[in-house]
């Protein structure tokens, strides 16, 4: 992917703004700071292609766009979201137009002529590294946040999906509600941990590609190592984008094979654990890991072949067929794999939550 974030300006100057040092920001658990009125006009542009009209790539401009908008130390009077693309399809997806609701902008098909701010997202590039430990937990070259100053581009912050924890949070409490990411839920969740009662494991099993052979088993053996913990069984696909947000919300433990339905790990709790299978030949340690990390979850993964990074370095250059076509074979899970991972994820969750 190219990746850059650009933000130009136009009738305006930085004598306009509000002193730098009274610009305040929430906490992931407290309210967001009130900002006074604006009559500036904001702009949010997202350069359009054909991942565009997947979701899942659509959310990486709508949080980063939402991150921008959390950093102006006022509330705009108006904010559009432009798309520069003719994949219409961007627009008759239900997830993307309903994140989109709570971005606070106008979406419009027209390129704006009249405005205060102007920022443009490009496709985000992600880059691996290699893992730092060996129980899943991974460590990135994040892309970075660049302003537009006279001309020329100046590095001014890392971003990844949003910017921060705390615009995780506030984007949790706009899609949400208030509840979300109080510290009542991380004591009550700091109780169920170490008690047994109400851990919440959830387990996603795709209805085609990349569905588990085995998933009647990997549930068998949850409920019987964890008799007391809250089992929830979906597909996602069967759910409005509010449901699925929601369910993301209400687990601890998150088991899945990659795929779009974790962009919905945006709404996960401090200390989530999110645990991701993939197919030999396809493996992206780098897409969702980021988005997780950044909401306070913890990552796992699963590659069903040996040396991930080593397997698609030989692999080289594929096509797009190609992937397509790894990124849908079926995957089995060791169930001893399987079970002794899943006591290492809520060990983790445990010791991440001990730290709080």
């Amino acid at each position: 992917f190219s990746s850059y974030h650009r933000t130009s300006t136009q009738a305006y100057s930085p004598g306009n703004e509000l002193p730098e040092n009274k610009v305040e920001y929430a906490s992931p658990v407290q309210p967001p700071i009130k900002k006074p009125f604006s009559k500036k006009v904001v702009v949010c542009e997202w350069i359009g292609d054909d991942r565009m009209s997947h979701f899942a790539h659509a959310a990486q401009k709508i949080f980063a766009c939402w991150s921008f908008l959390q950093n102006l130390p006022y509330i705009p009077k108006k904010c559009y979201a432009y798309v520069s693309s003719d994949n219409k399809s961007f627009f008759m997806q239900p997830w993307t137009m309903f994140m989109l609701s709570h971005l606070d902008c106008i979406l419009v098909r027209e390129k704006p002529t009249v405005f205060d701010i102007y920022t443009t997202f490009g496709p985000f590039n992600i880059k691996p590294i290699m893992p730092i430990s060996h129980d899943g937990r991974f460590s990135y070259d994040h892309f970075f946040n660049f302003i537009d100053v006279e001309g020329s581009y100046k590095r001014i912050s890392k971003i990844t999906w949003f910017e921060n924890k705390a615009h995780v949070r506030s984007f949790q409490q706009k899609v949400l509600g208030s509840a979300a990411g109080n510290n009542n839920d991380n004591e009550n969740n700091l109780r169920n941990t170490f008690s047994g009662n109400q851990l919440r494991i959830g387990l996603i099993q795709r209805p085609k590609s990349r569905a588990f052979t085995n998933f009647d088993n990997l549930t068998i053996i949850v409920a019987r190592n964890y008799p007391d913990a809250q089992i929830s069984v979906s597909d996602m696909e069967s759910k409005k984008p509010i449901e699925q947000a929601q369910w993301f919300s209400n687990q601890d433990i998150i088991i899945a094979a990659h795929g779009a339905a974790i962009t919905n790990a945006a709404f996960i709790s401090e200390c989530t654990v999110v645990f991701q299978a993939y197919p030999k030949l396809f493996f992206l340690g780098f897409y969702f890991e980021p988005l997780v990390e950044i909401a306070g979850g913890i990552n796992y993964y699963y590659y069903n072949g040996t040396d991930p990074h080593q397997e698609m370095s030989d692999l080289g250059e594929t096509t797009p067929a190609q992937r397509y076509e790894q990124r849908e074979l079926l995957l089995y899970l060791p169930e001893d794999f399987f079970a002794s991972a899943l006591e290492a994820m809520i060990t983790k969750r445990r010791e991440c939550l001990l730290k709080r």
